[in-house]
Formats: structure tokens, C-alpha cells, sequence
């Protein structure tokens, strides 16, 4: 399976050729990584793990149900950003649910994510310091109620 576009001569470039081009910019890998990972679980989520029937693109194609009127499964693809480190990853959710701008990100320790009724197991939670650029908080209250500034 191959993700690419067309230029304005009608050329293919597939990601393969475009990644390797220096010229290209961050957010166009990023972009074309996650379509390719979105094609890819398209082709391998197209029966229902739970009962085998076929499964249907819903929301334009950002989750799949089964079509088994008995089961109706949700499906979803693996939400791990491709091509986001973990530093990275730690800046754009703190952005995302505070508001908080976030320099330096060091590593600080890991533990197994505890097994619960409504948690997968098998994950894996990482602790960082991040070092904020500014000291505005907005929580979002969606995913966070609360928030702690700890100055160093």
C-alpha cells in the first residue's frame, strides 16, 4: 500500500520518494505519515475482532462499526501519533489541554499502566519534567479538571 499525490504534471510521488526529498517540510511528513497509517488500519480493520462480520467506515472514515446488527462494535485506529517522540508528544498535549507553552522536556521515569475494567492492557505510562515558556493556564475541562504548577 502506497500513500501520494499528484503534482500539476499529473506525476505520482509516493510517500517513499517524498519523505526522502530534504526539501520537503516537517508537517507534510507528519501528515502524509498519518494518512498512511489511517490507509493501513483501514485494510486491516475490515471485519470486527469481535464477532468477524464486516466492519463500516463511519464519521468520514475516522472510526469503523460492525455491521452486525447484534454487535455494533466501535472500532478505532491506535491513536499513537506517527512520527511524534515522546518529547514532542509531551509539548502538544500540554498545549492542547492547558494552554501551556513547554521548552525542555526531560525523561523522568516509567511504570505498567494499571489493568482495569475499562483500560487495555499492555500500555506503558512515562513521567517527564517540562519546563514551561509561559505561565498562562487554561484548563480545557475535558480532559483535565485541575492542574498543578510546581516552580523548580
Amino acid at each position: 500500500m502506497s500513500v501520494g499525490l499528484f503534482d500539476k504534471t499529473k506525476t505520482w510521488f509516493g510517500t517513499e520518494m517524498i519523505l526522502k526529498k530534504a526539501a520537503i517540510k516537517k508537517s507534510w511528513e507528519l501528515f502524509l505519515c498519518l494518512a498512511r497509517a489511517l490507509l493501513e488500519w483501514h485494510s486491516i480493520s475490515q471485519f470486527c475482532g469481535h464477532c468477524g462480520e464486516k466492519t463500516v467506515p463511519k464519521e468520514a472514515g475516522r472510526r469503523k462499526q460492525c455491521s452486525s446488527g447484534l454487535c455494533r462494535k466501535r472500532v478505532y485506529p491506535r491513536v499513537d501519533p506517527p512520527g511524534e517522540s515522546l518529547e514532542e508528544a509531551v509539548r502538544r498535549e500540554t498545549w492542547e489541554e492547558t494552554g501551556i507553552e513547554v521548552g525542555e522536556v526531560v525523561y523522568h521515569s516509567s511504570q505498567p499502566w494499571a489493568v482495569g475494567p475499562n483500560s487495555m492492557p499492555g500500555q506503558l505510562m512515562v513521567g517527564f519534567f517540562a519546563y514551561a515558556k509561559s505561565l498562562e493556564i487554561n484548563v480545557d475541562g475535558e480532559e483535565l479538571d485541575d492542574i498543578m504548577v510546581v516552580y523548580l
